[in-house]
């Protein structure tokens, strides 16, 4: 009766290798690990409001001011130069549509420096659009900052130099005048006067 033949040194480490396989196939995948992406769970506070600020300004971009509302809570507050402040969805919800409205055929939006924070957050948009009979040029830098709660934005402040804007939106005379009261009150009276007209 014949002996058997040794197995070689390469077929009984092909052998192991295949053993070691089987049971790594059996283990049950980290939880922490979907599909190659962060689990969402695992995100810190810091990471989930920067996503809800990049988020908003992403569907700025596309001119959704759906998509952008859909952040706010109900009684969101919002302040800026031209507006003052406002207070609910509506009226601030109103504010971006209006706006989009207008200059659906020449606004375009950046956005940049997008900066999570446990409160909320802050980020850098740019605005590039015509105002006005004249279609003058405008080219706004704003800096805003958030206050998020539960995963919705209870407070949102937008902040730009006045009178860089006055002159390029209105002309020399916004620009000399943008200092005076009596201009930014006139301003913020004729900007709320549109947004209620629009709102109706």
């Amino acid at each position: 009766m014949r002996k058997p033949k040794p197995v070689s040194a390469n077929v009984t480490l092909f052998i192991k290798a295949c053993i070691n396989l089987k049971r790594i196939c059996r283990r049950k995948p980290s939880s922490g690990l979907t599909s190659g992406l962060p689990n969402p769970k695992r995100m810190n506070t810091e990471q989930q409001h920067q996503q809800i600020i990049e988020q908003f300004y992403t569907a700025f971009q596309q001119l959704d001011a759906n998509g952008m509302t859909a952040h706010y809570d109900d009684d969101v507050v919002f302040e800026d130069p031209v507006f003052g402040r406002l207070r609910g969805k509506r009226a601030v919800g109103g504010m971006w549509r209006m706006l989009i409205d207008r200059g659906k055929n020449s606004l375009k939006i950046n956005f940049h420096d997008v900066v999570g924070t446990a409160t909320g957050g802050q980020a850098t948009w740019e605005a590039d659009y015509l105002f006005g009979k004249k279609s003058r040029p405008v080219h706004n830098v704003i800096h805003a900052r958030f206050v998020i709660s539960d995963g919705r934005i209870i407070k949102h402040s937008d902040q730009f130099n006045f009178q860089r804007w006055a002159g390029m939106s209105i002309g020399t005379t916004g620009k000399i005048l943008s200092f005076t009261p009596f201009f930014r009150n006139k301003i913020r009276k004729n900007a709320r006067a549109a947004l209620e007209k629009y709102t109706r």
